[in-house]
Formats: structure tokens, C-alpha cells, sequence
């Protein structure tokens, strides 16, 4: 099956499948991924799928498939990595290299309880509530889930509690971390890499780093895999992770007025350590002999780049562009100014209004 992939110029799942946060049934994702068999498909390859490739997917109730988990499993079988569908399933969130691990954190699943549909004044007259109500940061969840059925249109299904219970960040005390339901949200939709031989030689991994108002949170490694998702382009690394990075906004640990009144600055600018940066760093050498380099950034400042009706991936802000020569990255020898190192970054925000209302400035925004 994957050999035929390739052959047949397959890019990327995710992509060929569209809106993959919703459920989807088996007899429409098993239509997907025979179109990707050589045609008219043979019994062997039907069996190939019906037999091996689908059960990388979660069954759900009514015959479907979570189709965004699906996709992930589904990806990393096909960059070669260990057997997708008998790996354990990753945590849905976690708090990594973060100088206060309460005011940033890493999910990589959304929320699996819209908010944002609320809207901006919903949405702030909710999390009023909960600062009342909750005033440490931190809730019984079961308290949380009560709160949260008053203010919903359409409160949470049991199955619906139950991802979310997994989602929220735990706190000592069997609590759990509200301020994660409302707080500004990154997510990372896309990720393009274009390297020259010398520079992944040289940095055989590469990570995402994102930072807000003096607060970085360092994202997953990635070591440079060439599978079937780029085989016309042997220098190109493309991913679609979906990572969810999230600042808190209120709570005790919440990022102070001061901090997002500087952020959304727009005379004078806001200085680099209050815009959204996005950087790029190459690892080489392992254990406690590993070394890193930064090889690249890019930022956005809040007031010009970030509107309140969010980013959208198919915005142009949306899509970022990095780039490193071979000097940078030091690299030996001459270089003939073609970059050693190009990366796109495509982006979305969750709640980005919210930052203006927790500046001063009322849920319109200034």
C-alpha cells in the first residue's frame, strides 16, 4: 500500500480528507483511501485497507471513525515511524519547556468543548463566572462541568465531559485547570521544511519553539523524515500536527494587563519579547553533549497581525515564511546565497480577542 501511495503521488491525508475534525463513517473514509490504489483497485489491495489501515482508526458509536486521530496514526506509519496503530495514544495535553508551566501549555488535541462559538462577550461574561466562582485557577471538574452546563448553548455530553476531563490540565488535589478553556490559542496547522543535505546532516533534529509576552514554550523534536508525504521534493519535510499551544488569561497565573497592553501596543511597537515569536532550532549531538541553534524566527505583533475574529489558515498573515543561510546555520564553507534552510509555518488563533478584553480595552477590541 504505501509503495503504491507513492507512486500514485500521495501528499498527505489529512489534506485529501478535508474537515477532519468531525466523525466520519467507515464507508466514506474507505472511498478516501481507495482513491489513492491503482485503478480499478485489486481484491488484495481492498484487503490491504479493509484489513490493516482501518484499524488505525478509533471506532466510534454509528459505525465511524475519529478521523482526526485516524490521520495522525495514519501519517506517522507512513514517515516510517514505530507501529501507529499499536502505539499508545499520545497525552492530549502537557505542559513542555515552560518557565511557568501555568501560564503556557501544549495540547494536541482541541478542545473538545467549543467555546469560541460563544462569542467574544459570551465568552467573557463566562470567564467572569468562573474567576468568581473558581478564583485559585484551579476546580473540581465535576463543579466545572455544572458551571459550564449554565452557560453552554448545548451543554456537554457525557462523552464529551469525558474528553474533557482528559484534556484539562490536572492540578494537585485531583483538580483541574480552567484557565485553559478560555486562554489565547495557537495552533500550528502546518509545517513545511526545505533543507539542504548539509544542514540536516548537521542538525539531524528540528523544533518549534512559539513565544508570547516573555513566555516560550518549546514544541516537540522532530527528526528529518523523508517517507511518502514528499517524494517528488527528497529536501522537503511536510507536516500537519495540529499542535494547540494555549497562554492563559486568567486565573492567578493568567498573563497580566500590563504584559497584553504592551503586546497590543501599537506606538511604540511592542519590543520582541511581547510579540507572538515563532523560531525555528536545529539539535545536534544527544544526551547531555546535545547542542541547539537557533536558525531562524519569525513575529507577528498582536495589534497589526492577531485580529479579534482570529487567524484562519487561509489567511494571508496566516502563513509564515522563515529562512536561514548557510552562514547562519553554520554551515562550512562558501555559500551561493540560496538559503539552507526554508520553512513555512501556517498558523490559527483561538480567542485572540480575548487578549484586548483582558488588556482594558472591552470585548469590541480597540
Amino acid at each position: 500500500m504505501w509503495t503504491r501511495g507513492q507512486a500514485w503521488g500521495f501528499a498527505s491525508l489529512a489534506l485529501a480528507l478535508g474537515d477532519t475534525s468531525q466523525a466520519m463513517p467507515v464507508h466514506v473514509l474507505m472511498s478516501h483511501l481507495q482513491r489513492f490504489l491503482p485503478q480499478p483497485p485489486r481484491d488484495e489491495d481492498r484487503r490491504v485497507v479493509e484489513l490493516h489501515l482501518l484499524r488505525l482508526g478509533r471506532p466510534l458509536s454509528g459505525g465511524s471513525i475519529d478521523a482526526a486521530e485516524f490521520c495522525q496514526r495514519f501519517e506517522l506509519l507512513a514517515r516510517g515511524g514505530a507501529a501507529a496503530g499499536a502505539a499508545p495514544p499520545a497525552p492530549v495535553s502537557a505542559f513542555v519547556e515552560s518557565e511557568d508551566s501555568a501560564q503556557v501549555c501544549f495540547c494536541e488535541r482541541p478542545c473538545p468543548v467549543d467555546i469560541t462559538s460563544l462569542g467574544l462577550a459570551k465568552q467573557a461574561q463566562v470567564a467572569a463566572r468562573l474567576r468568581q466562582d473558581f478564583p485559585e485557577g484551579t476546580a473540581d471538574f465535576y463543579k466545572l462541568v455544572e458551571a459550564l452546563q449554565g452557560e453552554l448553548k448545548s451543554p456537554p455530553t457525557a462523552r464529551q465531559q469525558d474528553q474533557l476531563k482528559k484534556w484539562l490540565q490536572p492540578a494537585p488535589g485531583g483538580l483541574v485547570c480552567w484557565p485553559m478553556l478560555l486562554g489565547f490559542q495557537v495552533t500550528v496547522e502546518k509545517l513545511s521544511f526545505t533543507a539542504s543535505k548539509e544542514l540536516r546532516k548537521m542538525y539531524p533534529q528540528i523544533q518549534l519553539s512559539a513565544s508570547f509576552c516573555g513566555r516560550e514554550l518549546r514544541l516537540k523534536k522532530t527528526p528529518w523524515k523523508i517517507g511518502i508525504m514528499c517524494l517528488s521534493m527528497p529536501n522537503t519535510m511536510e507536516l500537519t500536527p495540529k499542535w494547540h499551544v494555549i497562554w492563559s488569561l486568567d486565573g492567578p497565573s493568567g498573563l497580566p494587563a500590563k504584559d497584553l497592553s504592551l503586546a497590543l501596543s501599537e506606538t511604540p511597537e511592542p519590543p520582541a519579547s511581547h510579540r507572538l515569536r515563532l523560531a525555528i532550532h536545529g539539535f545536534r549531538g544527544s544526551g547531555g553533549s546535545e547542542e541547539s541553534k537557533e536558525l531562524g524566527a519569525d513575529e507577528l505583533c498582536a495589534s497589526y497581525h492577531l485580529p479579534s475574529t482570529d487567524l484562519r489558515p487561509n489567511d494571508g498573515q496566516a502563513e509564515r515564511h522563515i529562512a536561514c543561510s548557510a552562514a547562519q546555520a553554520g554551515l562550512p564553507g562558501p555559500s551561493d546565497g540560496t538559503p539552507a534552510l526554508r520553512a513555512t509555518i501556517v498558523l490559527s488563533t483561538r480567542r485572540a480577542g480575548r487578549l484586548r478584553e483582558r488588556a482594558g480595552g472591552g470585548v469590541s477590541g480597540t
